[in-house]
């Protein structure tokens, strides 16, 4: 089995926020899903990390000041920053979502946190656009699907994304291996979990099957953010 999700694809705004030409960074990302990492970041060769450490302390307030996301982005949240301060990882993805109690008590802690005016994904505005969201894109499929003049490739366009599913196949069929991130049985990859525990992490996949790296991991950065 082989699992695909697109959170990992986080550490890009990072850079973005950054100001990091995303050619130059590196970044490998590890976990479980929707529970995923930053474990290595490099830019142009060179450990990144005390670049997102310059940026909380120098940047951030001012960044936050006029901080007003989509309520599915949470990546440079102060959530985020609050969660890598516990943990010396930066949170990927979903994952600053998961962090301390205080992020979600109430709606005003989930704005301070995850951004004004919506409070993030799992605040009560948030849950309901995304659900009010998911309900028009039905209705799409529905109407498209019903619908004997609707072309499909007009309606939905036929364009490559930053999903994997495709570049999955095509590796798996064809004569072509690329890294894609998945999430498969750990089988050993990562050192100290069962075998049989799904865990996320980056892998070589092509017409001889998928083939997870064995990640390593950072001594702690506990001299890192105070």
């Amino acid at each position: 089995m082989c699992g695909l999700c697109h959170g990992h694809a986080g550490y890009a705004e990072i850079a973005e926020v950054r100001g990091l030409e995303e050619s130059k960074v590196k970044a490998q990302v590890v976990g479980s899903n929707h529970e995923v990492w930053l474990t290595h970041f490099e830019y142009d060769g060179q450990d990144a990390y005390p670049l997102i450490d310059e940026w909380i302390e120098t940047k951030s307030g001012q960044y936050w000041s006029d901080y007003h996301p989509h309520y599915g982005h949470n990546q440079m949240s102060r959530a985020a920053v609050g969660v890598y301060k516990l943990t010396w990882l930066f949170p990927i993805g979903d994952t600053p979502r998961r962090g301390a109690w205080w992020f979600q008590p109430d709606l005003e802690a989930k704005k301070r946190w995850y951004g004004e005016p919506l409070g993030g994904f799992d605040s009560e505005i948030g849950w309901a656009m995304y659900l009010q969201e998911l309900g028009r894109q039905v209705e799409r499929i529905r109407q498209a699907a019903h619908d004997p003049s609707v072309k499909l490739t007009d309606e939905f366009k036929p364009h490559v994304t930053g999903e994997q599913h495709f570049p999955l196949i095509d590796a798996l069929v064809n004569t072509r291996e690329v890294m894609l991130q998945v999430n498969v049985p750990n089988r050993g990859a990562i050192e100290g979990m069962p075998d049989t525990v799904v865990v996320e992490l980056p892998a070589w996949c092509s017409h001889r099957g998928i083939h997870p790296l064995q990640p390593t991991f950072p001594i702690s950065r506990g001299e890192g953010l105070k």
